[in-house]
Parts: structure tokens; sequence; C-alpha cells
């Protein structure tokens, strides 16, 4: 039990105690960490912009980090700018991912602020820039930290990141980096092949990629040219991309050298006579091929325009130019085949002199052997109640040529409603106008043709 006694010697030291309690705290993280002594809190000073380097180009008018950064925050998010805009800055890092950007597109990932100094807090991001003019970065040497670079593209708050758009869009214009300003003379082309036919006016490589570089991303050049080359690769989706749609995606050089820098690609181009492709290794690396059709600037990479618009006017590759052996089928006995008839060749024969696009003008019968169902067949009848397929001469599958009988009614042009009345292995005659789409020939969609005869029991 406490006495007044105890009272009395407990009170000095509760007054000690609380005289420590009132005493400012010590510091934990030094004075400028100290939430208890307010003047001692240091603000965070944004580093002096560094001076701009000598002797780089830099356009009129061209906006510094934080420019961008106040740019790209008043946008909404998602948005970008409706006009281009050159970004200077010091490169303060390099994106993880930077290297692979680079082996597998060409283009960079990095952030730029307006000092090369860590500290500061003002970043804009140079996201998924392709090199000088547009063109494929093609050494990590070309972008390091601490170059000065001028980005040029449209600008865009990604959910509260200043950025330039992605996808190669923006370009790297200038740079202090001496890798990226070198000069590498191009290796002189390789010469073209004994004997073989070349059309007045064919491009280079070299000369097609300088048209290109002059095209807005997504431009064409609206005119066809002839651009020959040696296979340097053949695109990872080339296989497929034969088996499924009878095109090809390959990659081109001036010379026979696999690892030279400078290439073209040929993107989904036809065959011989704008005809599908039907076996790969018509198309190999070590060929020399001329390819037609209008040019494009896709986001960096320079190519032929896409779907089948251009092809393989010529090449070295054995198989290529081996014609395959016309076979025919004899027809079923008791088919009910109209006169003038005619067989997938003829058909064909017809469909290439048509321009893309086009359709003839007259309506035909045509005869052939269902050799495959279009994978949108099922959805065909089912929605609309036409059919696609496609037919060969022969009921063996032994040519490759066809011939697509493309949304075809049924019977007396009625609407097919059994999916069983089509089958593969049926003889049949389609009858209606034709066209040349894209390469492939075929009969006029959206019911405009249809199924005049069926050897099919359900037909």
């Amino acid at each position: 039990m406490f006495t007044n006694r105890s009272y009395i010697f407990l009170l000095p030291a509760l007054v000690a105690l609380f005289a420590v309690a009132c005493q400012e705290s010590a510091y934990i993280n030094g004075p400028g960490q100290n939430i208890f002594n307010q003047d001692s809190i240091v603000p965070i000073v944004e580093p002096e912009p560094m001076p701009d380097p000598e002797g780089v180009d830099i356009p009129e008018g061209t906006l510094d980090v934080v420019q961008a950064c106040d740019t790209c925050a008043k946008l909404a998010v998602g948005d970008t700018t409706t006009t281009k805009c050159y970004v200077k800055g010091w490169i303060v890092a390099i994106d993880e991912g930077n290297a692979t950007a680079i082996e597998k597109y060409g283009n960079a990932v990095f952030t730029i602020a307006t000092t090369t100094d860590e500290r500061a807090t003002k970043r804009f991001i140079a996201y998924q820039v392709m090199g000088k003019n547009g063109e494929k970065i093609n050494r990590q040497e070309m972008v390091q930290l601490g170059d000065f670079v001028v980005i040029y593209g449209e600008l865009m708050n990604f959910n509260g990141t200043a950025e330039t758009v992605g996808r190669g869009v923006a370009y790297i214009y200038t740079s202090n980096n001496p890798e990226f300003n070198k000069v590498i003379p191009d290796p002189e082309p390789t010469p073209d092949p004994e004997g073989f036919e070349i059309p007045e006016g064919t491009l280079n490589v070299y000369e097609a990629r300088n048209i290109c570089a002059q095209l807005e991303s997504g431009q064409t050049t609206g005119q066809k040219y002839y651009v020959k080359g040696w296979v340097k690769k053949l695109h990872n989706n080339n296989a497929d991309a034969i088996a499924s749609y009878g095109n090809a995606q390959f990659y081109i050089a001036a010379t026979n050298d696999p690892n030279a820098e400078k290439d073209f690609m040929a993107f989904q181009v036809y065959g011989k006579d704008g005809q599908k492709i039907s076996n790969p290794d018509m198309v190999q690396v070590g060929d020399f091929v001329i390819l037609y059709g209008e040019l494009t600037n896709y986001n960096g990479t320079y190519e032929t325009v896409g779907k089948g618009a251009a092809y393989i006017y010529a090449s070295t590759n054995e198989l290529f130019n081996t014609k395959e052996e016309e076979k025919l089928s004899p027809d079923p006995e008791g088919a009910d085949i109209p006169e003038g008839t005619l067989n997938i060749y003829e058909a064909r024969e017809i469909c290439s002199k048509l321009a893309t696009g086009a359709e003839t003008s007259e309506k035909y019968y045509v005869k052939g052997w269902i050799k495959k169902l279009h994978n949108k067949n099922a959805d065909g009848i089912a929605n609309f109640g036409n059919a696609q397929f496609y037919m060969s001469p022969v009921n063996d599958g032994s040519v490759s040529v066809d011939f697509m009988a493309y949304q075809v009614y049924g019977k007396n042009g009625q609407k097919i409603t059994d999916p069983a009345s089509v089958a593969e292995g049926d003889f049949v005659v389609v009858y209606g106008k034709l066209t040349n789409y894209n390469g492939t020939y075929e009969t006029v969609g959206r019911g405009a043709a249809y199924i005049y005869y069926s050897n099919n029991p359900n037909w």
C-alpha cells in the first residue's frame, strides 16, 4: 500500500518522465526526415535542366520533357495529340524489354528527362520508337543511357504516363550517340542470275526501301513496282500462310548474304500470275525473286501491300517454275452437265484475266469435285443458307489447283437447309458470275451463284 511518503518520493520521478516524453524525438533518418521539426524538412528540388549538346539538330518548336508531360496531362486517359511533336531529352532509363524489342521489331523503349540526374521526377517514355527516318534500330548500341535524343511523333496519356504512341509510329529524329549516327555503306547488290529476265525499271531492295521511307506509316505507293532480291529469311508464319491462304511471307535482300542488315518484306504475296502458292518448297531461302505490287510503310517495316495484292512475278526456284500437269477426272455417269460448262482450269483461266475485284459480265456453269469445305461453311448454311467450298478438277486430291464456290445457294437458287447436302467428294455444277478476289478465283458471293447440280444423295 502506498503511503503519503511514497507519493512524495514518486512525484519527482513522474515529473522527470513527463519532461523526457515532451522532448523533441531523436532524428531517425537524418534531420531532413524529422517530421517533428518542420524547419528541418528539405523539399525535393527538381534538378536543373542540362543544356542541349552542341551540334545536334533540334527543330524549332521542340518540346522539352516538362512541356511534353504537361501536354499529355491535359489529355484524357488513352487520348493522343492530334499533331506530331518533337520532344527532346536525355535518356535516364532503358526498359528491361528494350533488347528484345530491338531484336524482334527494330524499335526501342526508354525514358528521357531534362537531365541525366536520377533525381529528375518529370519523365517521358519513348515507347516502341523506331530509328532515324522511321527505320528499324538494328543494334542495342544505338540507344544508350546518357544519350541526348529528339523524338518525333504523336504523344499520349497512357493511364497517366506521358509517352509516344507505340508500335513504331514515333521515331528518333536525332541523337548524339555516335553509333546511332554511324553511316554504314550498303554492300553492293549481288549480280542478277544469268539469263534471268528482269522487267525494265525493276527496283533493288535499297531503292524500294528509299521509296517506302518517304511514306507515312500505313501509307501505300498507289503505284505498282517490280522489286528484285534474294530470299534472306522466311517469316515464321510462312508455312501456315501458304497452307491456309496460298500466300507467302518472307524477307528479301539486295545481296545473297543471309546476314544482310537491310531487307524488304514480301508480305502475303501470291505466286506466279497472282495464283495461290500450293507448296512451301516453292519459296526457299536463297531464291532470287521478283515481286510485283504496291509498296507500303507498315510502322517502319517496308513491304508489299498484303492480302495477295502483290505476287511473285518470277523466281529461280525450280519447283516454282514447274507447271503442274493438268488432270481431269471423268464426269460421273448420269450427271446433268449443261453444254458449255467450264472445268476448273477453264474457269481459272477466265478469272486470271480479271483485275482484282472485277467480275465477269456473264454467268457460267463450272463443274468439279468438292475438295474441301471452307471453315465457315457450316455457319454460312446455318445463318444464311449458303455454302462455301473448294472445287477440284479431280476426285482424288492429286492436284493443287482449285476454284472456290463462295456463298452459293442450293437447287434453283434456294437456301440450303441441310449441311449434309454439301459434302467433300461430291461432284457439283455451280452457276453464276465469276470473280478474282485478291488472287482467289471464285463465284460472286452473297447467293448470287448457286449449285445447279450435285450427285449428293441429300441434295
